[in-house]
């Protein structure tokens, strides 16, 4: 699973407010400057203090407006890990500042890097499983694809569905709004084996997929059929697997092994 400088841990970094900046002239009571300090905690940085792979020192005027680096200028990465922001207490699991944020300075402060390991979950599907008293586990499949994905809440959490036998389903939509975005980092979606035994067939309704989303989808080793397609401006498309078109809102899609059987469409009877 790749790593995601964006996201994060939580093992955490911290933050320490100190009371005061440094004076100016000897008996002046007016602090002059301020030292905000960045440290990566368990990470690393590669754009930090020279000769620091842990630091990053900002000395600015008091009282003034300062715009920490984001993780990316800062270089900053954790294998296996996400990067949540910085923290005000040395081990904390949520952070105090984002990514990026811009801080009003009058005090000294030094904060750490919150970060998260890279978690996976996986959901099972069969044609025998039951929604109602079914919890996605080997032993307790669903019986949709629909409610199986109704587990997907979280951006740093990679998920995996695992189909087996033949499942009906409606049109299952994962699609990025400007106000809601798919809560995931990858979505997975495969057969039980690697033989397209298994299969996805639609309920008559639509396409069986509908994505514009920018996280990563893979389909693999599975059949799709009787898809008849996403309504847009220009009729129906896509048969059995919709996909945002367009630079800005260009989706990841990977097929691996798929079949397409018996869908239909006016524009991409398949795809």
């Amino acid at each position: 699973m790749k790593k995601n400088l964006l996201a994060v841990l939580f093992s955490a970094l911290a933050l320490t407010v100190f009371t005061s900046c440094g004076n100016g002239d000897e008996g002046s009571k007016a602090p002059t400057s301020c030292k905000i300090i960045l440290y990566a905690g368990e990470g690393s940085m590669t754009n930090g203090d020279e000769g620091s792979t842990k630091r990053k020192t900002y000395t600015v005027p008091y009282e003034t407006e300062l715009t920490i680096d984001t993780a990316s200028a800062l270089g900053l990465s954790y294998d296996g890990h996400y990067f949540l922001g910085w923290a005000k207490t040395n081990g904390a699991s949520a952070a105090d500042f984002i990514d990026g944020c811009t801080l009003n300075v009058t005090s000294n402060l030094t904060v750490y890097a919150v970060w998260q390991a890279e978690a996976t979950e996986t959901y099972y599907i069969s044609a025998t499983g039951n929604d109602t008293t079914g919890s996605g586990s080997v032993s307790a499949p669903y019986a949709s694809l629909s409610k199986a994905v109704e587990n997907v809440t979280s951006q740093y959490i990679e998920y995996e569905f695992v189909v087996s036998g033949k499942v009906l389903s409606d049109t299952i939509s994962f699609a990025d709004t400007q106000s809601v975005w798919v809560n995931a980092s990858k979505i997975t979606i495969r057969g039980a084996t690697d033989e397209n035994t298994d299969s996805l067939v639609s309920n008559g309704n639509g396409a069986i997929f509908d994505i514009r989303t920018k996280v990563p989808v893979l389909i693999k080793n599975l059949t799709l059929s009787g898809g008849t397609g996403v309504t847009s401006a220009f009729g129906k498309e896509g048969g059995a697997l919709y996909v945002s078109r367009g630079s800005e809102d260009s989706s990841s899609v990977e097929l691996s092994s798929v079949i397409f059987s018996a869908n239909s469409a006016a524009y991409g009877g398949g795809i």
